[in-house]
């Protein structure tokens, strides 16, 4: 919870931080989003063998540590390239963390006997997270400027070290040191290939969405946010819900079941004549998005059972990898083919994702 707040509290206006406190154009604060993005996917990669090689809860300490150092050092920065260098080097830190956690979580749930059902659990409580953080990042912006802002989510990544800390170090025999470099199974690569599609769907559609209420729809930018609230919220449901599958339900298949929805609700969107039906198609995504993503962090787990740093680290960065190419190609897509074919175009990168999973799944389990 308290990840999901500073994440949400900070990233939300950093965009905003660039353009108006710093004085960037909107390129160079994307590339600074960028950056932390890359930085991210490095730090992901670097912590997740780190954790495999000897299990504990130092990777996750160093990361979210970065963050605390980077956005206590932000306001002070005085120039594009200092600022570019905090974004890369301490709050790219903060995309290894998320992983982190839930890696460090598959151990003591693995103990406990609780895997398949806290997991979606514990991502029910990121998206709630996401709900509420930008709300309180708009009202500290609003009551005291970028200053405090930034102050607030440090303090907030310091307390994630504390739980991190409170939580103990994984327990004995919960993970196994991994030895030397191992070659990642075929399934592995087509799980990683299918959730970099459909992050990729996701993102492209998160930017294009916004365009296409207030303009294809007649909608306002309250209904904007309304939007992305619906989704986060019946997000919170879904995970929540998933606690309670039965053990005999195939996950593998409901993760793909998602990707269908997924695609379905890019259709809704595309075909829709006012702004009720698209936050219909909203709920039908939040859905989507919990039942892959909550479902995912334990597939990929289950792929690389003596690896899960690792695991962990390329579900996010499939991640981190579609929000990078997401900007552009929205923007792109939006400007040069219209508001509904772009969500006709998300709808069908969301069927190859379905399809890529889908052909993993059909593969034996040892390869």
């Amino acid at each position: 919870m308290l990840l999901g707040i500073g994440d949400s509290v900070s990233g939300t206006f950093l965009m905003l931080y660039g353009t108006d406190a710093v004085g960037l154009s909107p390129a160079a604060a994307g590339t600074l989003l960028s950056a932390v993005s890359l930085g991210g996917m490095i730090a992901s990669v670097v912590r997740g063998r780190w954790y495999d090689r000897a299990p504990s809860r130092l990777p996750a300490i160093v990361s979210v540590a970065g963050s605390v150092v980077g956005f206590a050092l932000l306001t002070l920065a005085t120039s594009s390239l200092v600022l570019l260098a905090l974004a890369a080097v301490f709050l790219g830190a903060s995309g290894a963390t998320f992983p982190q956690l839930f890696t460090l979580a598959r151990g003591h749930l693995d103990v406990a006997g609780q895997a398949e059902r806290g997991t979606p659990a514990l991502r029910s409580v990121w998206s709630a997270a996401w709900a509420i953080g930008p709300l309180i990042g708009g009202a500290l912006l609003a009551w005291s400027g970028f200053t405090w802002l930034f102050v607030t989510a440090a303090a907030t990544f310091a307390l994630v070290a504390v739980a991190v800390w409170l939580l103990g170090p994984p327990p004995v025999g919960s993970a196994k040191k991994m030895e030397g470099r191992q070659r990642l199974p075929r399934r592995m690569v087509l799980a990683v290939i299918g959730f970099g599609l459909f992050h990729t769907a996701m993102f492209v559609g998160s930017v294009v969405l916004p365009l296409f209420v207030t303009r294809e729809v007649d909608g306002s930018y309250g209904n904007v946010g309304l939007a992305f609230s619906v989704c986060a919220a019946v997000e919170v449901l879904a995970a929540l819900a998933l606690t309670f599958l039965p053990a005999r339900w195939s996950r593998r298949r409901l993760i793909v079941l998602g990707m269908v929805l997924f695609t379905a609700h890019f259709v809704i969107i595309a075909l829709a004549p006012n702004v009720l039906v698209v936050l219909l198609a909203q709920a039908v995504r939040g859905g989507a998005i919990s039942l892959v993503l909550a479902l995912g962090i334990t597939y990929f787990q289950d792929l690389l059972p003596d690896q899960p740093g690792r695991a962990t680290a390329l579900l996010a960065n499939s991640g981190a990898a579609g929000s990078l190419a997401a900007g552009i190609v929205g923007g792109s897509l939006a400007q040069a083919i219209g508001y509904r074919p772009a969500h006709l175009v998300c709808a069908a990168v969301s069927v190859v994702a379905a399809a890529v999973l889908a052909r993993g799944l059909a593969r034996p389990p040892d390869s």
